[in-house]
């Protein structure tokens, strides 16, 4: 086994042993940056209309799964399963190709908004205000209302609202599959009440624990959870 592989193996084993955790998972991302951006440069040349940040973020998703389904007693090289899986990225771009172009630095921009609201909304269990989000992100208040309001618009008309905005296409469902392996018994149950709408007061009853509890609990989920959005 050469080098390269053995390092790849070595960044899987990490990640996998340790329980998949976000930050285990950054490094094995890291070493295959080359292989998804030679793909990004394949398909965005080709298809000048996709953003090459959404590009990214999808194939980005792809190699989350396939870290997830590789074995490594299959006898096929790590690199290999990875590299079939980024193929999948052609069926994105065939639903996307003709989506008119989001200029960089506003598709920047609108995926961190998402992504800050995406964890505030699981942290506070509602959708944060203008004033919490400016906060958290270290943004004016203005700039926050401008790419609100110009989000807005978006939706009413272009279908990357939620596919641009984060490494996977669905933030929701990438989430829920996530939970699970990076969420502690106590925090998964919590989670999923959340998930089902349970109100602080029935999930205190059912869980046996105070309402300060839970909100700590909230928080420790929504930074765990925030690394993969």
């Amino acid at each position: 086994m050469d080098s390269v592989k053995q390092t790849d193996l070595a960044l899987w084993d990490t990640w996998n042993s340790q329980g998949r955790k976000p930050e285990d998972v950054r490094p094995l991302l890291k070493q295959f940056t080359p292989m998804i951006q030679s793909r990004v440069t394949v398909y965005g040349t080709a298809n000048k209309y996709i953003p090459p940040a959404a590009l990214e973020a999808e194939l980005k998703r792809l190699a989350l799964g396939a870290f997830e389904t590789y074995n490594p007693k299959s006898g096929a090289a790590l690199s290999t399963h990875v590299f079939n899986h980024l193929k999948g990225v052609s069926r994105f771009v065939g639903e996307h190709q003709n989506i008119a172009r989001i200029p960089e630095t506003r598709l920047f921009d609108i995926g961190k908004l998402q992504r800050a609201k995406a964890v505030l909304d699981i942290e506070y269990d509602r959708t944060p205000t203008q004033h919490e989000l400016a906060r958290y992100l270290k943004w004016p208040l203005g700039t926050v209302k401008r790419l609100q309001k110009e989000l807005r618009k978006d939706l009413s008309s272009n279908v990357w609202a939620e596919d641009i905005t984060s490494v996977s296409p669905s933030k929701t469902k990438m989430v829920a599959s996530i939970a699970p392996k990076i969420l502690d018994n106590r925090e998964l149950r919590l989670y999923n009440y959340l998930r089902q709408d349970y109100t602080p007061k029935q999930i205190s009853i059912k869980m046996k624990i105070s309402q300060p509890t839970i909100s700590r609990i909230r928080k420790n989920i929504g930074k765990k959870l925030g690394n993969y959005l």
